[in-house]
């Protein structure tokens, strides 16, 4: 699933960067709106997960890029209604990287400690060689008709809605450490809950170290 989410995330990101030559208005000024919501994008995706977590948060993301996409379809051959095209998609590049923090947040804390960074990076890896048809849906567009292009996109960000809602979720979870504990991993959680109870246990050997009384310490 995660592969799933950042192969999704990777095609997004990549057709609205490479497609700012298609949008309306100076292509260097539609770059630079783009590029300028990825630091506000970050910050936002960090708070987010934090409030709502990590798997509804992501969901929803997609879900919003999603809906962005309907002034798109219907407007996108109306010169006189280019700005709103404009913010439409600078909205949709901010929730592709909000996505993107919570996809990456996702598969450190989703992947056991004992393969964390080859799953990483077989996910990355996966994501990027998807990642490559992107051009190939900005030429579709461009020698048809644009609503072609942006209705993939809207296919892409719906199906990344979906799958993304079958992660489990990793806020205030004991996070895998072996496979055995991965295989396992968010099957006792609920679909529909927005927040998972926590299963960190809390007394004992297990009390998180900045809980630990300062008295506590060994001296």
């Amino acid at each position: 699933m995660w592969f799933k989410e950042r192969s999704l995330g990777n095609i997004m990101y990549y057709i609205l960067m490479l497609n700012v030559n298609t949008m309306a208005g100076n292509p260097f000024m539609n770059f630079f709106w783009q590029s300028l919501v990825e630091l506000p994008g970050y910050f936002l995706g960090n708070y987010l997960s934090e409030k709502l977590g990590r798997r509804w948060m992501n969901s929803g993301t997609f879900m919003l890029m999603t809906l962005a996409h309907i002034p798109i379809i219907l407007m996108i051959n109306r010169p006189d209604l280019s700005w709103v095209i404009t913010c439409m998609i600078v909205f949709i590049k901010l929730g592709v990287t909000v996505s993107g923090y919570a996809g990456y947040l996702q598969a450190m804390e989703t992947f056991p400690t004992c393969v964390r960074q080859t799953g990483c990076a077989l996910g990355s890896l996966a994501a990027s060689i998807v990642g490559t048809v992107g051009p190939y849906i900005i030429l579709l567009g461009t020698t048809t008709d644009k609503r072609y292009a942006y209705g993939i996109t809207a296919l892409t960000t719906l199906l990344g809605a979906i799958t993304t809602s079958f992660l489990p979720e990793t806020l205030n979870q004991k996070l895998p450490e072996t496979l055995a504990d991965a295989a396992v991993f968010g099957k006792d959680q609920k679909y529909w809950a927005l927040h998972q109870e926590s299963n960190i246990v809390l007394d004992g050997a297990d009390v998180p170290l900045k809980t630990k009384e300062k008295s506590d310490m060994p001296s």
